[in-house]
């Protein structure tokens, strides 16, 4: 429909005034109706990976479910029962050996993993500090998984598998972590902000414009421009449409 109105007019064959009441009916039904049943608490539907507890400027990470303290081998059971088999069956002696040996690779392997999650999130708390303190979006740095492959010293696809759904407790509530990381871009100074830094600006905008008249996506533009972000037309659609929010027309006919 964008921009169309002309071709939905020939195509249609209807007048001004049918076309506004056909806009009118749409307006009137949800946007994006599929939402709607996910719009339930996650506290009550997801548990979290981590705990993340600020303490004034100190923030400590822990493990929400840490299970690498309660797996271990019982040394002794072990001994026992190799004792007992081993001078009878040397063949069921290799084969209780056999299975401590899994079962000391699978504690290993547990306590390898909580390490390795430990060490992903503290350093994404390390970077992404201030967010963290103050939980404004706008502190957002850019960071990309391979800014902390780099700093982990840890494989890019280990990071990815890790960074997939999974969520941390905070003060500012339950935060998925995917939506942490973030492009970069330039603004007029030269520095580089998070896109989630212009995707909040986009919609503070469009939050206070004159609904009746909203902006479009060219004057959102120069309205960014003007405030020291040189983004291109096409890069603010795109973040407007992330965000669900609909083109200038719709928003106008949604304003009655």
């Amino acid at each position: 429909m964008h921009r169309q109105f002309e071709k939905i007019h020939y195509i249609l064959n209807i007048d001004d005034e049918e076309l506004h009441l056909v806009l009118s009916l749409i307006a009137k039904l949800k946007f994006h109706p599929v939402t709607e049943i996910s719009k339930r608490d996650p506290k009550n539907t997801i548990i979290p990976d981590f705990i993340i507890t600020n303490y004034g400027d100190n923030i400590q990470v822990n493990l929400y479910s840490g299970k690498a303290d309660a797996v271990f081998v019982n040394q002794s059971l072990y001994d026992q029962l190799a004792g007992q088999v081993s001078n009878k069956d040397r063949t069921a002696y290799q084969y209780v050996k056999s299975k401590l040996s899994s079962t000391q690779w699978f504690v290993n392997a547990v306590k390898q993993r909580e390490e390795t999650m430990l060490r992903f999130m503290r350093t994404i708390v390390d970077l992404q500090h201030d967010f963290f303190i103050d939980g404004d979006i706008r502190l957002l740095k850019p960071m990309v998984i391979r800014n902390i492959a780099d700093i982990t010293g840890l494989d890019i696809s280990t990071i990815s598998r890790i960074t997939g759904n999974k969520y941390a407790e905070t003060h500012l509530g339950l935060l998925y972590l995917k939506k942490l990381f973030s492009e970069g871009i330039a603004d007029k100074k030269g520095e580089v902000i998070s896109n989630k830094v212009i995707q909040s600006l986009i919609g503070e905008t469009i939050q206070s414009e004159d609904k009746k008249h909203p902006y479009t996506d060219q004057q959102l533009v120069n309205l960014l421009s003007a405030g020291g972000y040189i983004i291109a037309r096409r890069t603010v659609a795109k973040y407007r449409e992330q965000m669900q929010i609909p083109i200038a027309q719709i928003r106008a006919v949604w304003a009655g």
